[in-house]
């Protein structure tokens, strides 16, 4: 079944995947890693150690969205014929000192790499929440632009 969805996004403009998680993050990572051989990356985590070592001038977004970019596309691995990665832990990209445009950030990336989230927040007609949505940051992704992939 996951394997169907998975060949279905590919043929997608924006192979973008969205799976909403509540706290479970590693048996989702364990499963993907170990059964369909799919990298995953903490971006938190990862962006946050390139970040810490940068002169956080006026160049910060830049140079966020190049690294975001840069980690992305050095950790996918190949699934089905196509470059994928699965990423998490997503609140520094919503971080008001990074002024991110992470819809098309997102977007643009994920026409030519399987991007799949792990989604920590709600869903509703405007968006995709980060963590919920009267407190939560919104990302204005709907069903037209991800398939929500369920676990």
């Amino acid at each position: 079944m996951l394997k169907d969805r998975l060949k279905e996004i590919q043929k997608l403009r924006n192979k973008l995947c969205l799976i909403p998680v509540n706290g479970v993050t590693k048996d989702i990572i364990y499963t993907f890693n170990n059964t369909y051989n799919i990298n995953s990356i903490n971006i938190g985590f990862e962006l946050s150690k390139v970040l810490k070592n940068e002169d956080l001038g006026k160049n910060l977004p830049i140079i966020a969205v190049e690294s975001f970019r840069k980690i992305i596309e050095g950790s996918t691995s190949v699934y089905l014929d196509q470059e994928t990665i699965m990423v998490y832990n997503l609140g520094i990209l919503l971080e008001d000192d990074l002024n991110l445009n992470l819809e098309s950030i997102l977007l643009e990336i994920s026409k030519n790499i399987v991007v799949i989230l792990l989604w920590e927040g709600e869903i509703s007609k405007q968006g995709l929440h980060f963590l919920s949505i009267k407190h939560g940051k919104l990302l204005e992704l709907t069903e037209k632009h991800y398939l929500q992939l369920e676990i």
